[in-house]
């Protein structure tokens, strides 16, 4: 993590910047890099760790139209609607690997803010149980399949809106 932040403060961006990015990316350097240098692809991650934010914290009715909502923006171009839908899944991921740590019941810090990559503070963790994620990580684990399997992005992203416990 040190490295990788040291290295694009170096080069593409300020240290403020670099360790939202590097952390972010979960020590991925060329995601974090594509973030450094790509204000269009910052602003979609961020767009997304909003949207998984919504699915994790709102109610049903919040997550469906969350999810409606992006559903409804994305492109005609099915390549770039499944690239799109692919990151979204990506960061969910990243989103409840975050409250995995955080887990009440193993021992995380209640109170901890999550941030988008540009530091757009969305609120606090919510408190959770390991064992209410284990589901909603199965679904997870199954999204991109899914979408590979031509299953519909709309049918992809409402599950995971109704499935969060």
């Amino acid at each position: 993590f040190a490295a990788l932040r040291d290295g694009l403060t170096a080069r593409w961006c300020g240290s403020e910047d670099a360790d939202r990015f590097a952390a972010a990316a979960d020590g991925c350097p060329g995601v974090a890099l594509a973030w450094a240098v790509d204000p269009e692809l910052r602003a979609l991650a961020a767009e997304h760790q909003r949207l998984a934010w919504s699915l994790i914290t709102g109610s049903y009715t919040d997550r469906l139209r969350s999810a409606d909502g992006f559903i409804r923006r994305l492109p005609e171009d099915r390549a770039v609607a499944h690239d799109r839908v692919r990151n979204l899944i990506a960061n969910l991921r990243s989103a409840t690997r975050l409250l995995v740590e955080r887990a009440v019941d193993i021992g995380g810090a209640p109170g901890t803010v999550f941030q988008t990559i540009l530091g757009d503070a969305l609120g606090p963790i919510p408190r959770v149980s390991v064992a209410m994620l284990v589901p909603w990580m199965r679904i997870l684990a199954r999204a991109g399949n899914d979408l590979a399997a031509n299953v519909t992005p709309r049918l992809i992203i409402e599950t995971l809106a109704i499935a969060f416990p």
